[in-house]
């Protein structure tokens, strides 16, 4: 460990602070990943009961912005990212074939956003489905537009970001004298600067998240006293109240399990930049375990709700059966024995 003025490094120069094993890292995850994205994309689409039929759409939505957010960390981007300035370079696809740096940060961060609100989304349409209360009638003609207004806000909120980037020269050299126990293997790549003042990213990043957690909550809440309402009422019977109940429990869990592994590296990232703290290791991790997310949301998908729970056994034991089927016998051939009894 080595120690300066403006700033603390950890684990310099170790092959877990490498960009050759966060890509090589990565790229295991992401071919795990994507097998077991196209079985959840199967599931949805050809097991969804009618039952379910309300939230197939929004189920839809949501497992492909995680797919595509998986792949624009595990394979498009690959950000390398020097914290805690807000500088890196990228060890993707998307690099070699002309895409700059700072439209690659605003990309995977927009996936992330929509992937966050295709959360929300289907809490609201539960919400909407569910809820009986007398004023509906007047959320019903604007939840298109509320729905509108949060992805454009995520599309949008980045524009900006084009405007405030800085002089690249002076900016990595700021970088560089910041951050002095950077590896010269990593000096020489050409690192880009996204901002050296975080006020307006990080204003708009915690009023997403504030106006996001807010209204997920209202949903929640929401959707809780009016279950009770109407089993109070006798408008819906136990065993209909058992299953919504079930149900609900079943998407908070779907939920908030791939939601909370999405907004823990957060917590990482804003300590190490409070703390001035640079360990690249541990960022290489955080990003290794943020690619983790989408494998964890399709395997909470499929084993949290019983008809995809049961669509995926008995894909799985048929394909058993069929490779005990397919195996071949062996055949213990018995010959005759000749038996001869001398006589004397």
């Amino acid at each position: 460990m080595s120690q300066n003025t403006n700033l603390t490094c950890h684990n310099v120069g170790s092959y877990y602070s490498s960009p050759e094993f966060l890509a090589n890292t990565v790229h295991i995850v992401t071919a795990i990943s994507n097998p077991t994205h196209i079985l959840g994309l199967y599931i949805i689409l050809t097991k969804t009961p009618n039952s379910m039929k309300s939230v197939k759409w929004y189920f839809l939505n949501s497992h492909i912005w995680v797919i595509i957010y998986d792949n624009f960390l595990g394979v498009l981007v690959i950000p390398f990212v020097l914290i805690p300035t807000w500088s890196g370079y990228t060890l993707g696809l998307l690099r070699h074939i002309g895409f700059s740096d700072l439209t690659m940060n605003a990309l995977i961060l927009w996936v992330c956003t929509n992937t966050l609100l295709s959360n929300l989304a289907i809490f609201e349409n539960r919400f909407h489905i569910v809820c009986n209360y007398s004023w509906m009638h007047k959320w019903t003609p604007w939840r298109n537009y509320w729905l509108a207004a949060h992805f454009s806000y995520a599309a949008l909120v980045f524009v900006p970001f084009w405007f405030l980037i800085p002089d690249q020269v002076e900016a990595v050299k700021n970088v560089f004298k910041k951050i002095s126990c950077i590896p010269d293997s990593v000096r020489s790549e050409p690192i880009f600067v996204v901002t050296e003042d975080f006020t307006y990213q990080l204003i708009s990043l915690v009023s997403f998240l504030i106006i996001g957690t807010s209204e997920f909550v209202v949903f929640i809440i929401c959707l809780v006293r009016n279950i009770l309402q109407q089993l109070r009422s006798k408008k819906i019977s136990k065993k209909t109240y058992d299953l919504q109940i079930k149900f609900f429990t079943a998407l908070m869990i779907q939920t908030m399990v791939p939601t909370v592994l999405l907004l823990l590296p957060l917590n990482f990232t804003w300590m190490a930049i409070l703390n001035n703290y640079y360990d690249q290791a541990s960022t290489n991790f955080v990003l290794l375990f943020e690619t983790l997310h989408g494998f964890c949301a399709t395997v909470v998908m499929i084993l949290i709700h019983h008809p995809y729970r049961q669509a995926f056994l008995n894909m799985f034991f048929k394909c058993l059966m069929k490779i005990e089927e397919e195996r071949p016998r062996s055949v213990i051939s018995v010959g005759p024995t000749l038996i001869i009894n001398d006589k004397v």
